[in-house]
């Protein structure tokens, strides 16, 4: 077995059958507790390759967004410097 960070790569003998195919998706969960999805990312030469990246690792991602208000920042943001919670999330065009 070759294992990267975040990728895992074996001979495909050593995968369930379910997941023999590109997308599948499976969760491991270490020693901690702590669990991480995993894809089917590659099927080659008899190994499969799982990856526990975000889809979206490696990609361009563009973000296209309109300013609707600027403010002055209040004197607690700026001791804690960070905005206060305003009761929801920015509105996302």
């Amino acid at each position: 077995m070759r294992a990267t960070r975040s990728s895992i790569t074996d001979d495909i003998e050593n995968v369930p059958a379910e997941h023999r195919r590109l997308g599948s998706e499976v969760e491991f969960e270490n020693e901690r507790g702590e669990r991480m999805t995993f894809r089917v990312t590659r099927i080659a030469g008899g190994k499969l390759t799982v990856d526990g990246n975000h889809p979206l690792a490696g990609q361009t991602v563009r973000f296209v967004v309109t300013v609707v208000g600027v403010r002055p920042a209040t004197l607690d943001e700026i001791a804690n410097g960070m905005p206060a919670d305003a009761g929801g999330s920015p509105r996302l065009h």
